[in-house]
């Protein structure tokens, strides 16, 4: 018995002319990708990179500004824990100084605290020559279980300049630039510091410490406590994690130089838009550290679209130094977007 052969067929439905003129037409009217979401990241990261001392960008973040003197960016971390006295107080005062860098103490009489010593230095792992802070911040977090998690954590925010710590009045009321919350809350507690003064973004010479308590600076940046207040006595109520982002420059003998490189550049829409977050941003913000990077990439973004006429003016103009490596690139629909 032989088998029959079966042969398969392709059928192929042409479409008629007309529907794949139409088709071609839809390909060609679909906007093309826009490079305005880059560009916009690209701008949102830089501001955040001398904003937010706790998001990746910060790492590595130096200022813009016209010195264009090749840097080497540092980051310094550093943790300590609270611990209250048998009032069940605690105070610790840190500055954003590379030296003379923070001090604890645990006499309180009243609303006045009495530090004595010396600064604790925040680093002494590379001595540079010269150095300046790009941005720094510190955040507190509870340890304390929750029933036994009584009194508050109280934040205070003072103007730069000469620091004496002898005798610092920290009644978290009578200051405005103040934060307080239940220990119970547990929610941790942020504090970033913010440029106080013409001499902030100017490089420091560097001097070795020790540094007296009456004889701390804080470079022309805000500086701040952070205080306990009837909490469980004698007991370890959490830990502070502080975050600075440095940039050092060092002698023309050191092994370091082969490390530095020049910065971006002047940059004034960053500049703009960053002086704008520092200055509208609360001191004190609380909650998870991604929901404070969060919300300051939201001030961020804010400041680049109030900032976005500037950019619109420096791109007609042709100033590439001016709008930085956005000029020229970005169109008027792009703009728009801003």
């Amino acid at each position: 018995m032989t088998k029959k052969k079966t042969t398969s067929v392709a059928l192929v439905v042409q479409q008629p002319k007309k529907q794949q003129q139409k088709k071609k037409k839809k390909n060609k009217n679909k906007p093309k990708p826009s490079r305005i979401g880059t560009s916009m990241h690209s701008l949102q990261a830089a501001v955040c990179s001398v904003t937010d001392p706790f998001c990746d960008h910060a790492k590595g973040g130096r200022w813009t500004d016209e010195t264009n003197v090749p840097s080497l960016p540092y980051q310094v971390r550093a943790m300590l824990t609270v611990a209250t006295d048998a009032n069940g107080s605690a105070c610790v005062a840190i500055l954003p100084d590379l030296v003379g860098g923070w001090s604890t103490t645990n006499t309180i009489t009243g609303t006045t605290a009495a530090f004595t010593g010396d600064f604790t230095p925040l680093d002494g792992t590379i001595v540079p020559s010269q150095y300046r802070l790009v941005s720094g911040g510190w955040k507190f977090i509870s340890t304390v279980a929750p029933m036994y998690a009584q009194g508050e954590i109280a934040g205070i925010e003072f103007s730069g300049g000469h620091v004496d710590l002898t005798a610092v009045a920290i009644n978290p009321f009578k200051v405005p630039a103040r934060y307080s919350q239940p220990l119970a809350d547990r929610k941790p507690v942020h504090y970033v510091y913010r440029p106080a003064g013409p001499d902030a973004r100017k490089f420091q010479q560097y001097a070795a410490g020790p540094t007296p308590i009456n004889a701390g600076t804080s470079n022309d940046w805000t500086w701040s406590i952070c205080s306990i207040y009837g909490g469980p006595v004698s007991t370890t109520v959490g830990y502070i994690e502080m975050t600075f982002n440095f940039e050092f420059l060092f002698e023309e003998n050191s092994a370091y130089n082969s490390f530095l490189s020049k910065p971006p550049g002047s940059n004034p829409l960053i500049s703009t838009a960053s002086s704008h977050v520092q200055s509208s941003r609360p001191p004190f913000i609380s909650g998870s550290t991604d929901a404070v990077s969060n919300k300051l990439a939201l001030l961020a973004n804010k400041a680049l679209a109030g900032a976005a006429p500037m950019l619109k003016q420096a791109v007609v103009s042709g100033v590439s130094a001016y709008a930085g490596p956005l000029a020229g690139r970005l169109t008027d629909s792009a703009l728009g977007a801003l």
